[in-house]
Formats: structure tokens, sequence, C-alpha cells
């Protein structure tokens, strides 16, 4: 797979989503998190075991890239990455940010438009999680917001 024009690996996990129990989904969700942070943990060892130079250097950046751009981007669940599959699994949330982006905009209808929510219930029908869907929830409106 090529991204931003630099081939990357990919991994197709789908076959994950049979998988009974939601800890060995989530394990298979934040194995690549996992693997950066056992990277980004070598590297830390490397950076304050040698003198400074060019390996010090060189892992200083692959600190920064394995660690922090980890967290970040791949570990965030506000994006649909990794950290975005483990959380879904540990809310036993299917479709996770289409159900978060419908529930926005149904809000964004009712409140600011002022129209009448649709006749499928979206906004008073409890969801899967078992939150009330007339109660405000930080996870749909901090994804839109992102």
């Amino acid at each position: 797979m090529w991204l931003l024009l630099v081939p990357v690996p990919y991994v197709d996990a789908s076959a994950a989503a049979a998988f009974p129990g939601k800890r060995a989904r989530m394990l298979v969700s934040g194995a690549g998190i996992l693997a950066e942070a056992f990277i980004a943990a070598v590297a830390i060892i490397v950076w304050s075991s040698v003198e400074p130079g060019v390996v010090r250097a060189a892992a200083y950046q692959v600190l920064l890239i394995a660690g922090v751009s980890t967290l970040l981007i791949n570990g965030n669940p506000l994006l649909r990455y990794d950290g975005y599959y483990v959380l879904a699994d540990l809310l036993e949330i299917p479709n996770l940010a289409s159900r978060a982006n419908a529930y926005v905009g149904t809000l964004f209808r009712r409140w600011v438009l002022g129209l009448a929510p649709a006749g499928d219930g979206a906004v008073r029908r409890p969801s899967a999680c078992g939150w009330p869907a007339t109660r405000w929830h930080p996870s749909p409106t901090a994804s839109w917001c992102w």
C-alpha cells in the first residue's frame, strides 16, 4: 500500500471481527500501536545509553516517529485508525463513526435548524452501549469536531 508516495505495511485484519471475545479483537486492533510502542521503547534505551552522535540522533528520530506520532495519530480514537477500532471494540458499538455522525447531524438539525427529529427515532432511541440518546455524550461531538 502507498501513503503519500511512500510504501507502508498493510495487514488485512478483517477476520478479527469474527473473534468471540472483545479482548482478542482489541488486541488485534491495537497490535500496531503495541509494536510501535515496543520500537519506541528500544529507541529510548538506545538513545539514553549511547554517546552523542549519529546513532543517538537516529534513535531520537525513531523515538519521535514511533512514540509521539503513534499516540497522536494511530492511537487517537477520533481518527479512523487503530485507536478508533480499539474504542469501538471496547464499547461494543459497530459502525461507531457513522452512528456518531448521524447523531451529531440529528442534533444539528434539531437544535440549530429547528427541524423536528426524523421519524426513525434516531434521537429518542437508546444507543447500543446504554447511553440514552437524549443525553449528551462527548464521543460523537468530539469525533465530529476533530
